[in-house]
């Protein structure tokens, strides 16, 4: 078999070529380069287009992780309300709220374990901060305070908004708001605001307080915390509180027989519903020491084991 010609490489061998295949030699060079040039182009611009789509999917992931993070934070609800309510109780000495996690978007509320043995009367209140009776009912009642201070009672308090307010204005979800920021920041603050807002309620001819008098009313309160204010302000809870309002309305109340929200106030003592006036402190007393009556067999009237109840409503309403 015979060997393929050598191609000629050195310069005496390069000057026994014919000037045409010393051209069509230098040609061949010539298109050998710019073909190594095009490839280089080539894998240079693929290089880049790779390293862009990469950079591209990156940030689009991250963007998207960011997104999704402040979405749910924004649709999260308050700590210390799990049950979509904050409970308080007390030691003798102060009264102070119990401390639960959030309920993210998609979480239901954990309703509170009534114990119907241990001589505690547990109260649980559904108000509307725009709503007149509900606001009387706290009013009205100030021994609240005291007998859960005491240990008497536990309170626990859902705010809802289900009342129709003036037109352009949304007070009844702005002061659920309000109130469900102190319970993220200040929760054993949240019965002294509740309490204030309730003396704050506007008259009938009134316009309801804008977001920078909640703030204020709230400070005045005793919660003074920068963050409370801008919670306020921004609204933060006000997807919850509508997801809370519309499961009170439609999934009934927990521990009791009424199967929706359907007005407020809504006040249940241990698992019975207090139908009396809102604003009538004597009948609500009584109510509830009826129902701590039929919880511990006892008479509240008598000075034995019903003796300490019945000081402490004493006190309350003296």
């Amino acid at each position: 078999m015979t060997a393929p010609a050598r191609a000629p490489q050195s310069k005496k061998e390069l000057r026994k070529l014919s000037k045409k295949e010393q051209i069509a030699r230098s040609r061949e060079g010539a298109r050998i380069k710019r073909e190594r040039e095009r490839k280089r182009r080539i894998r240079n611009r693929l290089l880049l287009a790779s390293g862009l789509t990469v950079a591209v999917a990156l940030t689009a992931t991250a963007t998207v992780t960011v997104q999704a993070a402040q979405q749910r934070e924004a649709n999260a609800g308050p700590e210390n309300m799990a049950s979509n309510g904050i409970l308080f109780t007390g030691d003798g000495s102060a009264m102070s709220a119990t401390r639960t996690a959030r309920l993210e978007e998609d979480d239901s509320p954990t309703p509170t374990a009534l114990d119907e043995t241990d001589g505690v009367v547990a109260v649980t209140a559904y108000l509307d901060f725009a709503d007149p009776d509900s606001m009387a009912f706290l009013t009205a009642n100030t021994n609240l305070e005291s007998w859960v201070t005491a240990g008497y009672l536990t309170l626990e308090l859902h705010p809802v908004a289900v009342t129709a307010t003036k037109v352009g204005d949304d007070y009844s979800i702005r002061a659920a708001n309000a109130f469900a920021c102190v319970a993220q920041y200040a929760p054993d603050s949240a019965f002294a605001v509740a309490s204030a807002m309730a003396k704050a309620y506007p008259a009938d001819d009134a316009d309801p307080p804008a977001d920078d008098a909640l703030v204020l009313l709230v400070q005045n309160a005793g919660v003074t915390d920068d963050d409370v204010a801008k919670c306020i302000t921004d609204g933060r809870f006000r997807p919850w509180v509508t997801r809370a309002t519309a499961r009170a309305t439609s999934s009934g109340i927990p521990n009791s027989s009424v199967s929706a929200l359907s007005a407020t106030p809504t006040i249940l003592v241990n698992r019975e519903q207090y139908t009396g006036d809102a604003d009538d402190a004597d009948a609500f007393t009584s109510f509830v020491l009826a129902q701590y009556d039929a919880e511990t067999g006892t008479d509240s009237g008598d000075t034995g084991d019903g003796g300490d109840t019945g000081d402490a409503t004493g006190d309350a309403t003296g």
